[in-house]
């Protein structure tokens, strides 16, 4: 008898171990690709000038998905400052984009993927046409109040 609970007992708990070792690896490789799935995105878009609608969204959620990461943070903190005193076409917006790239690279342990690699990119001519066409982009002056909050009630 001691030994069928002995049985059952020692299933029961590889079981679950199991379940939960799995769990995890699942969890933090679903991370993972969400992190990777952002730096590919900005990479692939890091010299085109005007930020594409899926730029801002991946830009939008560094906060979110590298919640954790100093760094990271701190760069897309100085890159989005940028944008506001530079406007998205300045060299200083620039190198703040790369920088970005460079701490992300860091946290996804590319190690041969440096500031020369970064800012090495290729466009077509056609591509450097259409972005040499475009108007300056300059910062809008933002509204004092974003939003009215006398409209909204207290909680």
């Amino acid at each position: 008898m001691d030994n069928l609970l002995l049985v059952v007992i020692t299933s029961l708990l590889s079981g679950l171990i199991g379940v939960s070792v799995t769990l995890a690896v699942q969890k933090r490789t679903a991370k993972r690709a969400e992190k990777m799935s952002i730096f590919k995105a900005l990479m692939s878009a890091r010299d085109i000038g005007e930020l594409s609608y899926e730029t801002v969204q991946n830009l939008n959620i560094i906060d979110v998905v590298f919640y954790n990461v100093d760094n990271v943070i701190s760069a897309w903190k100085k890159l989005h400052q940028s944008y506001i005193d530079n406007g998205n076409i300045s060299q200083k917006t620039h190198n703040s984009t790369n920088m970005l790239l460079q701490e992300m690279a860091k946290h996804l342990g590319y190690k041969n993927i440096n500031w020369d690699t970064i800012t090495h990119s290729y466009l077509s001519y056609e591509m450097i046409d259409a972005i040499q066409s475009q108007p300056v982009s300059r910062p809008k002056p933002l509204p004092e109040k974003l939003f009215d909050a006398s409209k909204y009630p207290k909680v």
